[in-house]
């Protein structure tokens, strides 16, 4: 059956580094809750076409290429009987699109891809409520949402916090902070609602004052909001956000990723620093063939940071991890406490029988870290 490829349309270079980013996590995602649980749940939302007319592959397509590829070449090591992907698109001509490009891919048995007609909203809120899904949804077995939405509406919080409130569940979003910031902007018709069902609150009303800031910071206040809202849900503990932007080097959206997992963090940064490199946590089709000018992972500028927040008090390595994975470009602290150690701004206090190495940092023999103040300086008199 011939294909109606006018559908397609070009994809800009930050929707390709987006499915680069997906494939990346994807990669060790799958491979880790693959090799430990019968079932799996995999929902893309906006699911598209399925490929583009200059990149072959789509969210859905990318998807499914790495469930297959691991099964292919490491069959003993996936024990997984059923994955299921639920594919969401809302227009009926693209999804007849999709379906066909699926039905023409050669997949393992156990991988059930399963194309859904209807707006977001409605088809993940009646496949939530599923039976035959409920311990990925409710329980602990592994659900993973990618959610790519054209604008910054038709993604209802409560529906992503009532998933992430269970064991196994992790959300990839497009954040759109810019379309958010225009809609408080303009006000038009239903803006109100609109950002209630966003946020899941109306906290916005006081987070995005005042109405006359810049957009770029707007967007910065809906982005601090939301994260926030996210780390609020019961046991989210890492949320990480990825910056993209377009030809002219103005924010898109952000690629914003919620997880109650430490190692799902740590494997999100991975892929996400695969794309950029420079610790900035950005991509910009305007920059994209450049040299990086600088980077954004220097351990003393973060070190100094953190000492700050810390001083005075003494604090546990795991919260010191969940810090460096929540709030700076690393994915333990080890870099920023050797400088703060070869500074003597720390005291580490180790476990009992427990004598680690000086400037060394194993997690598991340590108690607590000191964060102190700064030595005194002696003062040297000038002798005549």
């Amino acid at each position: 059956m011939a294909q109606n490829n006018s559908l397609l349309w070009q994809a800009a270079p930050h929707t390709i580094a987006k499915i680069e980013i997906l494939k990346g996590y994807l990669n060790a995602w799958f491979p880790i809750v693959g090799s430990k649980f019968k079932k799996l749940v995999y929902i893309d939302g906006f699911a598209g076409p399925g490929s583009y007319e200059n990149h072959p592959e789509g969210s859905p397509l990318a998807a499914l290429d790495v469930f297959n590829s691991w099964i292919t070449k490491k069959p003993e090591r996936i024990v997984v009987e059923d994955i299921s992907c639920f594919f969401i698109e809302s227009d009926r001509n693209t999804l007849d699109y999709l379906a066909e490009k699926l039905s023409q891919m050669s997949l393992a048995k156990r991988i059930h891809p399963k194309p859904c007609h209807g707006d977001f909203e409605t088809v993940f809120g009646e496949l939530i409520q599923m039976p035959s899904i409920a311990d990925n949804v409710t329980g602990a077995l592994p659900l993973l949402i990618f959610a790519d939405p054209f604008g910054g509406t038709g993604v209802p919080f409560h529906l992503f916090q009532r998933c992430l409130e269970s064991q196994g569940s992790e959300l990839l979003l497009n954040f759109d902070a810019d379309g958010i910031a225009r809609i408080h902007f303009g006000k038009n018709p239903g803006w109100e609602k609109q950002l209630n069902e966003v946020f899941g609150c109306d906290e916005w009303q006081t987070a995005l004052e005042p109405h006359n800031d810049s957009l770029a910071r707007k967007s910065e206040k809906a982005l601090a909001l939301y994260k926030q809202k996210l780390l609020a849900i019961d046991g989210v503990k890492f949320v990480w956000s990825f910056e993209m932007r377009g030809k002219t080097d103005r924010l898109n959206y952000y690629l914003v990723f919620a997880s109650r997992n430490r190692l799902g963090m740590e494997k999100m940064k991975e892929a996400m620093r695969s794309i950029d490199g420079s610790g900035n946590y950005c991509f910009s089709d305007a920059y994209r063939d450049h040299h990086i000018l600088f980077k954004n992972d220097d351990a003393e500028f973060f070190a100094k940071i953190m000492h700050e927040k810390y001083l005075g008090q003494n604090v546990t390595y795991a919260d010191l991890d969940i810090y460096a994975l929540c709030e700076t470009p690393f994915i333990n602290p080890k870099g920023m406490l050797d400088w703060l150690s070869r500074s003597h701004l720390i005291r580490v206090q180790a476990k009992p029988g427990c004598a680690p190495r000086a400037h060394s940092f194993p997690e598991e023999q340590i108690d607590y870290v000191t964060f102190l103040n700064p030595p005194k300086r002696e003062v040297q008199r000038e002798l005549f």
